[in-house]
């Protein structure tokens, strides 16, 4: 349960949660000095301009993900850490169906528009390192962020290879069952089950949430945060379908995870788990190949190569 915390402004929450639901318009919104922002995806996200300063206030979809209690037990982490990347938690106010939180709003645009890619990779670096040095503890030790390796598992071998077999007649089956079958006998899953020690890991690796404002990042979306190990949520960040978007090649991500504290005893750990990611990821394009069809043909492609360098160790 999402705790109350800080000074809620209740009565612009109130209009928020309304325009949330559709149940008011946007001259009310405005009127609040609310106005909507994008990329909230599963959640309701505005900037209010507060007396104090922008807020960022976030409306979030309730679900079994706990996204509202993850990203404030996050965020009240990092700050108790004075993490500088991360939003200041402001205020929580719970609800049965709308729980939402206030937040400093940082700036930046998205790292996918910033035209050199150098130094915004560089400092992304920076920030996972300190992810990764923060000492863990309490709920955040034993909550596993979501999106993690055994769910990718799972996904892989218990919903989308039933579903790839099902599919007996499509022309992609046989090369698809053929990728699925040395992924099983690679020992990938196996090599990701082993104990590797715990980070605290944000769960999320769309480089859209990762802002750059010329001189520093800062990260936002915090919904899906836990626990993971270095060698995964660097693998997730080079795979994730973000990175293949904004054409980060491999040499690139090479040294961005050295930097970011990944060793060479590492290195077995984060090959199985940057199959394994682009096998995910090849399964949410397969469900959508017919309106993106180039990025699922890109995907197969890339999918195909890093199970054929292994195969060539």
């Amino acid at each position: 349960m999402l705790p109350t915390a800080g000074n809620t402004p209740h009565d612009v929450l109130a209009v928020l949660r309304a325009h949330a639901a559709r149940a008011v318009g946007e001259d009310q919104l405005l009127a609040t000095g609310a106005q909507p922002l994008s990329g909230g995806r599963n959640n309701a996200v505005y900037q209010w301009k507060s007396p104090g300063g922008p807020v960022c206030v976030k409306i979030y979809r309730v679900d079994d993900r706990c996204r509202a209690e993850r990203e404030w037990l996050s965020l009240t982490f990092m700050s108790g850490h004075q993490v500088g990347s991360a939003p200041v938690p402001l205020w929580a106010d719970p609800h049965p169906g709308q729980p939402a939180i206030g937040m400093t709003s940082l700036p930046g645009r998205p790292f996918p528009e910033a035209g050199d890619r150098q130094e915004p990779l560089r400092a992304l670096a920076s920030v996972q390192r300190q992810y990764a040095e923060l000492p863990l503890h309490g709920e955040l030790a034993t909550l596993e962020r979501i999106d993690s390796a055994s769910h990718y598992i799972r996904r892989i071998t218990g919903i989308w290879a039933p579903v790839i077999r099902s599919h007996p007649c499509d022309a992609l089956t046989r090369d698809l069952l053929q990728i699925l079958s040395r992924w099983e006998d690679s020992g990938d899953a196996a090599c990701l089950a082993e104990p590797a020690r715990r980070i605290f890991s944000r769960g999320d690796s769309n480089l859209l949430n990762w802002l750059w404002d010329g001189t520093s990042i800062r990260v936002v979306d915090y919904e899906f945060a836990g626990y993971s190990d270095l060698a995964f949520d660097c693998a997730d960040l080079t795979e994730h379908v973000s990175s293949r978007q904004a054409g980060i090649d491999d040499q690139a991500w090479a040294e961005i995870i050295c930097l970011a504290g990944l060793g060479g005893g590492d290195q077995r750990r984060f090959e199985a788990a940057q199959r394994t990611c682009a096998l995910r990821w090849l399964a949410v394009l397969w469900k959508q190949r017919g309106k993106r069809t180039e990025e699922f043909t890109s995907q197969f492609v890339r999918v195909r190569r890093l199970q054929s360098a292994a195969a060539a160790i």
